[in-house]
């Protein structure tokens, strides 16, 4: 008798135990059907239904809208516990238009990516921000959600880090050339040597630089090193124009017979306009048809910010105009889409606070076809080479205490 009974609660637990594992086969949360719903209402959904959203990729899919979810992985139907997170696959592109991805604060890596996905053409263009971390998208065009057609560019604004820091220059004058250059390399800028006469400094010996010693600059900055030829052989002698206005100085060169090169840069102590210095000095003799250089001031360097200028819909040169009017540097991006011919973004947007020098992005549209710009687009230097930003060309400052 108690075999019996042993026998049959043997065959009952494994009667309750195929009901359970019967039970847990039909039941049991699985994903939700949200293919062909726009992603937000899929997000929702899978939300409501207790999974997370994991990886956002792009693809195609026939039959489905753009924009709407084309998969999820898992699929819909196949059980998942709750809080799995659940990857989603929007329908970006049906082989003639594609819906541009949202990227903004995505890492590059993840933002070209997207963009690949999506048939569309990522144009890359650095800022130095302090604000958002090295190689996060902080600004896009088209924004996302529009459509485009495939190939077309997308501009992805990308964080280069902060402004790299402010160097000085060098105090070169009576070193010889090569240790001049040296020096200057040294401090993180750029020579370029000018020779010129002089009856007090001997041959190969540096008189003076552009700027002076101790001014701040930005690393890059082209400046000059003033190199002597000693004295000058021939019957010319050297005007002097320090303290006069820039024509008024180039005109008495030129009627001496010398040819004028002029270099600028700012002066706390200098009206705008007038000679601060010259190469040769005044008064010493120079061969015929020689140069004499002088150094024009550009005014007190600005400390203060002002308001980008709002160039959107100009042409480009009127938005260049514009912009280096104001004070800012320009950096221009080319772009096919339709719609009118013109600025069609920039960046900073207008009105932005930004320090004299600052440089501003203006997209161009070249007017073609969408569909078929994506050949006529190049894309700008990767990140670890962000463009420099430095003062215009031979506009060294000699005071400047300001950051792009």
């Amino acid at each position: 008798m108690p075999a019996r009974r042993a026998t049959r609660a043997a065959v009952l637990v494994a009667a309750l135990l195929a009901v359970a594992l019967f039970i847990a086969a039909c039941g049991g949360p699985t994903v939700p059907d949200v293919v062909g719903k726009n992603p937000a209402e899929a997000v929702r959904i899978l939300q409501d239904a207790g999974y997370t959203l994991g990886n956002v990729s792009y693809g195609s899919v026939s039959n489905l809208p753009l924009g709407a979810v084309g998969k999820t992985i898992p699929a819909a139907g196949e059980k998942l516990r709750e809080g799995n997170p659940v990857d989603i696959q929007i329908n970006a592109h049906d082989g003639a238009n594609a819906i541009v991805p949202n990227v903004i604060q995505q890492t590059l890596v993840t933002a070209q990516t997207a963009v690949e996905q999506s048939s569309l053409t990522p144009i890359i263009s650095y800022q130095y921000i302090d604000t958002v971390e090295k190689d996060i998208v902080i600004t896009q065009s088209p924004t996302g959600g529009n459509k485009a057609g495939v190939g077309a560019p997308v501009i992805l604004v990308v964080s280069a880090g902060p402004a790299p820091a402010q160097t000085s220059m060098p105090d070169v004058a009576g070193k010889t050339e090569a240790d001049a250059v040296k020096a200057v390399e040294g401090a993180n800028l750029k020579p370029a040597v000018y020779d010129t006469f002089s009856d007090t400094v001997a041959k190969g010996k540096v008189i003076a630089s552009i700027p002076e010693a101790g001014t701040k600059l930005a690393p890059g900055t082209t400046v000059q090193v003033v190199v002597s030829q000693g004295k000058g052989v021939g019957a010319v002698k050297v005007p002097a124009v320090t303290g006069k206005k820039e024509a008024d100085a180039t005109k008495a060169i030129t009627n001496a017979g010398l040819k004028p090169t002029v270099f600028r840069q700012s002066s706390t102590t200098v009206a705008s306009g007038v000679v601060m210095n010259q190469f040769p000095t005044a008064n010493s003799t120079a061969a015929a048809g020689s140069g004499v250089a002088i150094v024009v001031s550009t005014g007190k360097p600005a400390t203060t910010t002002s308001a980008i200028p709002n160039v959107t819909g100009m042409q480009q040169a009127q938005a260049e105009a514009s912009l280096t009017g104001a004070g800012f540097a320009v950096e221009t991006l080319p772009a096919a889409t339709d719609g009118p011919i013109g600025v069609i973004y920039q960046f900073p947007a207008a009105g932005t606070q930004a320090a004299p020098g600052t440089p501003v992005l203006i997209i161009i549209n070249s007017g073609k076809a969408s569909g078929d710009s994506g050949s006529n687009v190049q894309q700008t230097p990767p990140a670890e080479t962000p463009p420099a930003e430095t003062p215009p060309a031979e506009v060294p400052s000699e005071e400047d205490t300001t950051k792009p």
